[in-house]
């Protein structure tokens, strides 16, 4: 089962601000899926945004 990022911790960890997150969602660079009024993140998503290699 994979691992979900939420928005606010997907910034904590960047040291950035969430709607720099939501701006990276709305244009479609990170993939997200809506959960309610919520966004997450699969860590394998989050983390081929980084450009980090995925196992």
């Amino acid at each position: 089962m994979s691992e979900f990022l939420s928005i606010d911790s997907i910034a904590e960890l960047l040291d950035v601000h969430r709607d720099t997150i939501r701006k990276a969602i709305a244009e479609r660079k990170l993939k997200a899926y809506r959960v309610g009024v919520q966004y997450r993140v699969r860590r394998t998503d989050f983390d081929a945004w980084l450009g980090k290699p995925v196992n």
